[in-house]
Order: structure tokens, then C-alpha cells, then sequence
């Protein structure tokens, strides 16, 4: 299956376009037609597997948390710099 994402991101209540961006620092292929990533693949959420991808680019050794990590960690630094990012469908 086939999937065009158009991706944003918010910031202070202003959306920025980094689709095109994106689709570059992930070396995916880029539709001109339609202004969106390519992603194909089938049984999962696409929009989750973009951000945690691009996240874990832009992240490679992991993130300071702030309190309790996922999992109940507690020694204040997650080393999956994919869940850094936050990512919600709109």
C-alpha cells in the first residue's frame, strides 16, 4: 500500500510545511505531483513511523527526559531518539 503524507509542524499556533524537508533528510521519495512523502508499507500507522524515523535521525544518541521516561525509566535519558518527537494526525 501506498500512503502521500503532507507534514507540518506547529510552532506557537502557526503551522510550517517540512514535508519536502523531511522527505530529504529521510532520503524517501518525494511526490511532485501531490506535494507529500511517499510511504508504502501495510498494517501499521504510517503518520508514527515518519515522525519516529525522521526523530531518530535527527536524535541518533537518544534525549534528555524530564522525570519518568517511558517504561518507567528513571535514569533521565532515553537512548531511542525516535520518541522524541511528538506526532498527531490532523
Amino acid at each position: 500500500m501506498t500512503r502521500w503524507l503532507d507534514l507540518f509542524v506547529i510552532i506557537k499556533n502557526e503551522p510550517y510545511r517540512i514535508t519536502y524537508s523531511v522527505a530529504n533528510i529521510l532520503d524517501w521519495k518525494y511526490s511532485r505531483k501531490r506535494e507529500a512523502i511517499i510511504v508504502n508499507g501495510c498494517g501499521m500507522d504510517m503518520g508514527f513511523h515518519t515522525v519516529y524515523s525522521l526523530s531518530r535521525v535527527l536524535y541518533p544518541k537518544g534525549f534528555k527526559v524530564n522525570g519518568i521516561g517511558r517504561n518507567g525509566d528513571t535514569s533521565g535519558w532515553d537512548k531511542d531518539g525516535g520518541y522524541k518527537l511528538k506526532q498527531r494526525w490532523l
